[in-house]
């Protein structure tokens, strides 16, 4: 009950705040660019878009989101509630997560026009989106400022793009093969071509163990600050 109740209200927030409106412009002036590109190089345009943008939405917008709420006091106020501070961490996950999936299944149905595999497609975007907030929450607690919050996490994207350079044949090697984003490059591009199963699979694990040491890493220094900050004991 309390963390529906703390999904719903990050739900609530997001929808009075805009998040959904937002995307919801953004998503259609996708649509209108990608219909106007040739087909050929359609497929490569969608991927990069969802790499880049609505996969990463939640670390854009967590930040943002956990600076607002220690202005308002409200982190503070969550240790004088039943509230704990995992079900706060998780409820900013899975409702940021729900906006990327729906942006993101938007643009590569509608938009690619194929006949996709779905179940791959969603657990790669969720499970990818669950890293990035996590990992959103882990820079944001260490942060004072918005923009020191972006000045930090453009360290952290830089370095995970890196497998960009893999996926457009331009370097070779089995390490980039563990970067937590190449199983999202992968298992995006598989809507439009084929590869095997134990690929799949294995891009599958691979995401798996990136969120738990996501949520790892965020909760200690979720944690971390609490105590520093409030002298919470959590």
């Amino acid at each position: 009950m309390r963390f529906a109740t703390a999904l719903n209200y990050d739900v609530k927030f997001q929808i009075r705040h805009g998040f959904y409106a937002v995307y919801a412009i953004i998503t259609l002036f996708y649509f209108g660019a990608l219909a106007n590109v040739p087909s050929p190089i359609r497929p490569t345009l969608v991927t990069l878009l969802i790499f880049m943008d609505t996969s990463v939405l939640g670390f854009f917008f967590v930040g943002g989101i956990i600076l607002l709420e220690r202005r308002q006091r409200t982190i503070e106020s969550l240790f004088v509630t039943p509230l704990r501070p995992g079900e706060y961490l998780w409820a900013k996950v899975i409702s940021l997560t729900i906006l990327a999936a729906l942006a993101s299944h938007l643009i590569i149905i509608v938009v690619a026009d194929i006949s996709l595999n779905i179940l791959w497609f969603t657990f790669g975007i969720c499970a990818s989106s669950v890293f990035f907030v996590f990992m959103g929450i882990a820079i944001a607690v260490r942060s004072r400022t918005i923009n020191g919050y972006f000045f930090r996490g453009i360290a952290y994207t830089m370095i995970l793009a890196v497998p960009l350079f893999q996926y457009f044949h331009l370097v070779e090697n089995p390490i980039i093969s563990l970067f937590p984003t190449w199983p999202l490059l992968l298992l995006t591009d598989a809507q439009f071509h084929s590869y095997s199963l134990p690929e799949m699979l294995e891009a599958c694990v691979l995401l798996v163990f990136w969120c738990g040491f996501g949520w790892l890493w965020a909760r200690r220094w979720f944690d971390k600050f609490a105590i520093q900050q409030f002298g919470a004991g959590i």
